[in-house]
């Protein structure tokens, strides 16, 4: 996960050391059989040709939880049983380089202590925003990057926090129930942040590769996913202590969420319009079930952030509020609602 605040910061005594954007661990075995079958069915290993050449992968936004390590087995494993079907010219497997890659701040150290003792690969933490560049140039296989892009590295703020843009966003912690321009303006910086990424990885990936992402989003035609009341019911609470004194108004009016859930169909947009770049698979799944969601998770997910723009005492004071009035917040299936997780394959050929 990547943001530009800390969003994995210490919020007084409090941290998580589990990826906190949406229990992924989880999650991930709901898709690990269309991660398997990409790789079976996409992977083209023409441009991979001799096992003595390491196979190299790289996962964007890999945090510090379980489900990297997880996916990393995965696809190691998978592109093992592609070269054992015959698709690549050797007989032989390659060895397997994997980078994890975050923001500087992220504990790497934390992640390799949790490397399990039969791992298959050899390793290194990259830090640096996925948006830019972060390889050399054709020296990526495999691009993995599962539950980060919807985080954006900034805000359209000039837009949000001016009173005479149309923009303009008070009483609001994000795009969620806004007008119609302030959605525009979140849209148009996802935008902007997908096409750095993906110019970035035409740089990086070699002609054939394949890159996998997995994002939490919404229905088309719809504002936004059903499970948002988790961080929306943060706004009423960021109100009450201004209204309190706690904070200042304007204080909240200039918060917002660095966030965005994409549609099938916005995503897809992007995509096309990428130099190089085709869609081979773009599914969706709503078949996930979500039990209580701790504070402690909306403490890792948002502490950092809140913290930075509010300070401690006030982040505190919203948590601890937010504990007391929901004890057990569910999130709905998303299969009852409009939230659902995009999984998109996108293959990379070289002009």
């Amino acid at each position: 996960m990547q943001v530009e605040a800390e969003s994995d910061a210490m919020v007084g005594e409090h941290s998580v050391s589990e990826d906190p954007s949406s229990q992924s661990a989880m999650q991930f075995g709901e898709y690990k059989d269309s991660l398997v079958a990409t790789i079976s069915q996409h992977l083209d290993l023409k441009h991979h040709c001799t096992s003595s050449a390491a196979y190299r992968i790289a996962d964007l936004g890999c945090f510090v939880g379980p489900h990297t390590l997880d996916a990393m087995r995965t696809i190691t494993e998978a592109v093992k049983d592609k070269y054992k079907a015959g698709g690549g010219q050797s007989s032989g497997t390659p060895e397997f380089f994997v980078y994890f890659n975050d923001r500087v701040t992220n504990d790497f150290n934390a992640l390799f202590a949790k490397f399990p003792e039969d791992r298959q690969y050899f390793a290194a933490g990259v830090p640096g925003s996925f948006h830019g560049r972060l390889f050399p140039k054709a020296s990526l296989d495999f691009v993995y990057c599962s539950k980060a892009v919807h985080w954006l590295s900034k805000v359209p703020e000039e837009e949000l926090t001016d009173p005479n843009s149309p923009a303009y966003n008070p009483d609001r912690i994000s795009y969620i129930n806004a007008p119609t321009a302030v959605c525009d303006a979140y849209l148009g910086q996802f935008t902007k942040e997908m096409e750095s990424l993906l110019s970035a990885r035409a740089q990086e990936l070699v002609h054939g590769g394949l890159m996998v992402l997995v994002i939490p989003g919404r229905a088309n035609g719809t504002q936004y996913p059903s499970w948002s009341q988790v961080f929306m019911a943060l706004e009423p609470i960021l109100l009450d202590l201004a209204k309190e004194g706690m904070v200042s108004k304007n204080k909240v009016d200039l918060f917002n969420v660095p966030m965005y859930f994409p549609s099938p169909e916005e995503l897809k947009n992007i995509i096309q319009k990428a130099e190089g770049f085709e869609i081979v698979e773009l599914s969706t799944f709503t078949r996930i079930s979500f039990p209580v969601f701790p504070t402690e998770v909306l403490r890792g997910a948002y502490g950092g952030l809140l913290t930075k723009h509010f300070g401690t005492e006030v982040a505190e004071q919203a948590f601890d509020r937010y504990e007391k009035e929901i004890p057990t917040l569910r999130l709905r299936n998303p299969a009852e609602g409009n939230g659902l997780f995009i999984y998109v394959t996108i293959k990379f050929n070289k002009s």
